[in-house]
């Protein structure tokens, strides 16, 4: 199929997102993931002498495949071929960007966990923040996305978040997951799954729409 995807890849479980066909990670996503790393280490990492205490702690990283068939994801199940793009990527970073990235999304994991199981959607849906934003708050992206979850700023407003010049709540952690959980619920309502509802936040309801329409359900599925 040739319809432009966004792919997830996360850290761990699944793809990373990004405007490519479905048989490719475009260049510009991994670097868009790596300036956003270089970002968060440079003014949080294990070099600042700001840093948080767990920036001292030695970290042990997986072997990001072998770790993929053990965790058992309960979304997404099937790994993508183009996961090994991404697992590749991941272990040419630095130490140091590897060490921000996986302490980032430690200080933040316990919550994202809470909120999305109150919320009764999968856990692992909190993989998705270090896949599209590599934990920095203040990430800017494609089409004006913002912050962790890179809402949009329709998705912002539509969930009672503030996204002006002066204020924009989508660079809050907690307001930020809160819409973000907010909108997959809407989304899981319309679609009658969560995966539909990941491809429906990124891609667009209309554009996921349309193409079950023409193909079918099956053909807005990953597996």
């Amino acid at each position: 199929m040739k319809f432009l995807y966004k792919y997830i890849l996360v850290l761990v479980a699944f793809p990373v997102l990004s405007h490519a066909q479905t048989d490719t990670i475009s260049d510009a996503t991994l670097q868009h993931f790596a300036n956003n790393l270089r970002i968060t280490t440079e003014s949080f990492g294990a070099n600042n002498s700001d840093a948080d205490p767990f920036s001292r702690a030695k970290i042990v990283f997986p072997d990001f495949e072998e770790r993929f068939e053990k965790n058992g994801p309960s979304v997404f199940q099937s790994e993508l071929a183009t996961s090994k793009v991404f697992y590749a990527f991941l272990k040419n970073l630095k130490p140091s960007e590897k060490q921000t990235l996986v302490l980032n999304f430690g200080a933040y994991e316990s919550f994202f966990s809470a909120a999305l199981e109150e919320a009764n959607l999968p856990s692992d849906l909190k993989y998705l923040a270090p896949a599209v934003s590599a934990m920095n708050t203040v990430a800017i992206g494609t089409g004006k996305r913002a912050g962790l979850w890179q809402l949009g700023h329709f998705h912002a407003i539509m969930n009672g978040l503030q996204a002006g010049r002066m204020i924009d709540e989508r660079f809050d952690p907690t307001l930020s997951t809160q819409a973000f959980i907010r909108q997959i619920q809407k989304n899981e309502e319309v679609f009658g799954s969560v995966e539909k509802a990941v491809l429906a936040y990124f891609a667009g309801n209309v554009k996921i729409r349309n193409i079950i329409d023409e193909y079918g359900e099956e053909a807005a599925n990953w597996n």
